[in-house]
């Protein structure tokens, strides 16, 4: 048993240089997140120049929200490429990147699995194994493996958090879509998996002490464990924003009605701003009251907000 006591929190966000990810480092920076305790936070990417400069506007930020922060924070950069044919590797190197503490340092630990690539937008019977293999591989199989590695590694924290960025092509099928949306939905159930097996995973080890406890098990909550929820999962499907990734779409997609509609949408204003959609993320991690492995959209929580006015 380790004399190490758990005091600090820690924050990875994979696919943290630009878009959406850079979002989300922002937003958290400027969220009461932080100040509970001491806090690391670890950026993901593969661009170690973009990577600096967030860090550089994550650090300013926290400065000036919190001028007389009770905590610290250190940020921290890891450049990695989730296309890489080993995961496991590069998973472990993330992983004890991470852990600029012992693991058991950390009361609470949360993983924003947001890197991804958009892939080749063409309808399924054009599609190549190469096409395919290549979105699997980055959107897919990197951050299933990646995610098993943090669950093992911080397995001990009284909270863990896993917020996948998911989209509404993970629950409906888009025109050209069809490997990106296919591996949405597969992201998003993946998610889905981990909240029930670590709430039972947490059921079952509360059963083990009980029924090894010199107490009685009849003066004993036996639906306890399944009330509480140390590990916490979230999908979040952050909207049609204004990135990197919708020029892609606009430019690269078929010339089909779906496209056009984003070209309209681009046009009009009505794309995403990814720095609302982030706080929005932030406001839900903040109140901690949606339902364990739910999938939540941005606009979900906006029609909600407006039917409250």
């Amino acid at each position: 048993m380790s004399s190490v006591a758990a005091y600090r929190n820690l924050f990875i966000i994979t696919g943290a240089s630009k878009g959406f990810g850079k979002s989300i480092a922002l937003a958290l920076a400027d969220s009461p997140l932080l100040t509970a305790q001491p806090t690391d936070v670890l950026l993901v990417a593969r661009n170690l120049v973009e990577l600096n400069d967030v860090k550089a506007a994550v650090e300013q930020i926290f400065q000036e929200a919190h001028v007389a922060p009770r905590h610290s924070l250190s940020v921290h950069v890891c450049t990695e490429d989730f296309s890489s044919n080993d995961m496991d590797v590069v998973s472990q190197r993330i992983i004890s990147r991470s852990a600029m503490q012992s693991p058991l340092a950390y009361t609470t630990a949360v993983l924003f699995n947001n890197a991804g690539t958009l892939g080749t937008l063409s309808r399924i019977r054009d599609q190549t194994i190469s096409d395919m293999r290549k979105s699997i591989d980055v959107n897919l199989m990197a951050p299933l493996v990646l995610s098993a590695a943090f669950l093992k590694q911080f397995a001990d924290c009284s909270k863990l958090i896993l917020v996948n960025v998911s989209s509404l092509a993970a629950i409906q099928p888009f025109d050209t879509w069809g490997v990106y949306s296919s591996i949405k939905a597969a992201r998003d159930m993946f998610h889905q998996v981990i909240a029930v097996e670590e709430a039972n995973i947490d059921a079952e080890e509360a059963l083990s002490k009980r029924t090894t406890s010199p107490c009685s098990k009849d003066t004993q909550d036996t639906q306890a464990p399944l009330k509480s929820a140390r590990v916490r999962v979230l999908n979040y499907a952050p909207g049609p924003m204004d990135t990197d990734m919708q020029t892609r779409i606009r430019n690269e997609m078929p010339e089909i009605e779906l496209k056009q509609a984003y070209v309209k949408m681009h046009d009009q204003g009505q794309l995403v701003d990814p720095n609302d959609s982030a706080s929005v993320l932030m406001s839900l991690l903040e109140s901690d009251d949606y339902i364990n492995g739910s999938h939540i959209d941005y606009y979900d929580v906006q029609n909600t907000e407006l039917s409250k006015k």
